[in-house]
């Protein structure tokens, strides 16, 4: 894999690792720290939240009006970071983005979360693999996928990429984690959350790593409460920490932190992670040798708000180590905190000074002093042929027969005739479709919703005489939780727990274990995450095809017939 980097990104990286004190040349960003009042300097630490669709702002924060007000506060606090959240097109958050860099005295920092793609936040982006697809790929197309998602990223105006998520994802009930993780193996993670960074950054953004010190084992969502990982120093070590050291060792720019409780690093009673000099300054820089940019968690998260205010909040944040603070709750408080602490002399103009140098280099070798402004990308710019390719080949590299019957004779012929059973819904159904071209199939169509036990038992019954039969499983999609409560009937909260860890319903898996009576002739086509996998461990033929993005069903297609 190359290591080179483009010459902005080395510029950075070196520039981050200058202390304050010895940084003697004089630069944009140097140049510019002394230009800037206290006030200034005091609102580029903040990133806050910018919205394009007002009805999801409403929906969220209970104000539509949030996307006129982010004019007064550039103008107002001097911010100097955007992180885009919510759904938006890339024609409008462009044009939006323009409008704030030309409305702000200095570059704004512009971050969103695209850890599988712009698709992620954009109704018009390319959707690239899951990382826990991803896990199962090569290193080299990892690298190329972070090189082609930092392309798109600054072709719409956006410099960091919030991701990728470098957790060790240790249970499948993690209400955090789960596919955003590269596995449950450190070692994995690291190589594949490192061939990530050094894509992001080779194609042109800085790479954000998260959720620092780890969110891979817990059961509480920090969006919602405050987790906690009660394990040893030595567990740590081996585990959660393990792939951040390997992403510091690869330069990566930056590093965002999270709120949770952490007893073996930080001692004090439920004071989060995030909030802690011992786990942001002594272990992330001091320990670890972290120099780059420290960005905090998400400071509107309930992990905090539900126990502390919005000025022991940011106070604290940045006490213990973070250089920028992202999404305060109320930006008017989180402003007036820091200014209040300057001017009690609890933090000093040296402090201010040393954060904000790496923010202004960052910006500085990301050439955002010369232009900021960009122009709306074309759809052929924004998604090339190449790119489509290089998504097939992840999807080849990834789907693969888990267990095979070598007397299954796989790929199938078209000489007979195959029962096809569906579970659930694909939005495209290309595997079906592709296969009906070329073999003679009998299909049968099941929802994840409904058991009907009367037309189970009927084709089970007819299963009997066919040596050969397809199984395609499409779990449902968590976010429709409500809707497949509603509709299956689901009151158990044990039942929608596990339909938010893998997707399926008690009935989709009561039917699964109908059909296990012929698991040696039934080859399962599976359309999901590892974590519904051990309900068809009794089959002999699974293929694994992570997702139903439709070069992952063509590709499965491909090694079922000939």
């Amino acid at each position: 894999m190359t290591n080179v980097k483009p010459p902005f990104l080395l510029f950075i990286l070196a520039a981050l690792f200058v202390t304050f004190p010895t940084q003697t040349r004089a630069t944009w960003a140097t140049t510019t720290l002394q230009e800037m009042s206290i006030e200034e300097k005091i609102g580029q630490l903040f990133m806050i939240a910018a919205y394009v669709d007002a009805d999801y702002a409403e929906k969220e924060i209970g104000n539509p009006h949030i996307i006129q007000e982010i004019d007064t506060y550039l103008c107002k606090y001097h911010i100097g970071g955007l992180a885009y959240v919510g759904p938006s097109s890339c024609q409008k958050q462009v044009s939006l983005t323009n409008h704030y860099q030309q409305l702000s005295k200095y570059p704004i920092l512009i971050a969103q979360d695209l850890e599988w793609g712009l698709a992620m936040r954009l109704t018009d982006g390319m959707c690239f693999p899951k990382n826990s697809t991803l896990g199962a790929v090569e290193d080299e197309l990892i690298y190329e996928t972070g090189k082609e998602i930092g392309r798109q990223a600054r072709l719409i105006g956006v410099h960091m990429n919030l991701s990728p998520v470098l957790d060790v994802n240790m249970t499948s009930e993690n209400p955090a984690i789960n596919i955003r993780s590269f596995g449950d193996n450190p070692l994995i993670v690291a190589e594949k959350g490192v061939a990530m960074i050094r894509g992001l950054q080779d194609g042109g953004v800085i790479a954000s790593a998260k959720h620092f010190p780890g969110l891979g084992d817990i059961t509480v969502d920090p969006h919602l409460g405050l987790p906690k990982n009660l394990h040893s120093i030595e567990r740590l070590n081996r585990v959660e920490l393990y792939p951040f050291r390997e992403a510091i060792k690869a330069g990566v720019g930056s590093i965002q932190t999270e709120h949770l409780v952490i007893p073996a690093i930080e001692p004090s009673i439920n004071l989060p992670s995030s909030l802690s000099y011992g786990v942001v300054t002594k272990l992330l820089k001091q320990e670890m040798g972290f120099h780059g940019l420290i960005l905090s968690g998400a400071l509107r998260m309930k992990a905090l708000t539900n126990h502390l205010s919005e000025e022991e909040i940011t106070l604290n944040a940045f006490l213990a180590g973070s250089d920028m603070l992202l999404m305060p709750q109320d930006i008017s408080k989180a402003y007036k905190t820091i200014y209040d602490a300057f001017k009690n002399g609890i933090i000093s103009e040296r402090d201010l000074d040393e954060r904000l140098l790496k923010i202004l280099n960052i910006k500085e070798g990301l050439h955002l002093h010369q232009n900021c402004l960009v122009e709306a990308p074309t759809m052929e710019q924004m998604q090339p042929q190449s790119a489509h390719k290089l998504k097939r080949k992840l999807f080849e590299s990834a789907v693969a027969f888990l267990r095979k019957d070598e007397q299954m004779n796989v790929p199938l012929s078209s000489q007979q005739e195959i029962p096809y059973i569906q579970i659930g819904n694909s939005s495209t159904n290309t595997l079906f479709e592709q296969l009906n071209q070329r073999l003679n199939l009998r299909s049968f169509f099941f929802s994840l919703e409904h058991a009907n036990r009367e037309e189970q038992q009927d084709l089970l019954d007819l299963l009997e005489s066919y040596p050969r039969v397809i199984l395609a499983v499409y779990p449902g999609d968590p976010r429709r939780i409500e809707q497949i409560r509603l509709l299956s009937g689901i009151k158990q909260e044990s039942e929608l727990k596990q339909f938010r860890v893998h997707g399926l319903t008690t009935a989709a898996i009561e039917f699964a274990t109908l059909l296990q009576k012929y698991q040696h002739k039934i080859i399962v086509a599976y359309f999901g995450n590892p974590y519904g996998l051990p309900f068809f461990n009794a089959f002999s033929n699974v293929l694994m095809a992570y997702e139903q993005e439709i070069e992952a069903q063509t590709v499965a297609g491909e090694l079922l017939r000939r």
